[in-house]
């Protein structure tokens, strides 16, 4: 099962954009705590669509605490003969802003 969940807060300005065919689409930046007494963190790009991505427009701000639930999204590419490199896109399917 492809399944991810963050807890964090909003880094940077989310940035909205549309696909050429007229899908919008978001992505920002996740900085999650390691746990909860560390003060290190790591921070995860996301991307959101369609609705997800509306609802981020309409909501969400620099700094709000958000979870997050999705998907890893494979996506490797050949570099050369040798050498493939792998990295994983977090694909957000559902956003819940959290009080705090």
């Amino acid at each position: 099962m492809n399944q991810i969940i963050l807890v964090g807060k909003i880094k940077d300005e989310p940035r909205y954009e549309q696909t050429s065919s007229g899908i919008n689409y978001a992505t920002m930046l996740v900085e999650v705590p390691r746990n909860f007494d560390d003060e290190q963190s790591d921070v995860f790009q996301v991307t959101l669509w369609k609705q997800v991505a509306d609802y981020l427009k309409e909501k969400g701000r620099v700094n709000d605490l958000v979870g997050i639930k999705g998907r890893l999204k494979p996506n490797n590419y050949q570099r050369s003969e040798e050498e493939t490199i792998y990295h994983s896109d977090v694909i957000c399917e559902r956003i819940t802003f959290i009080n705090e």
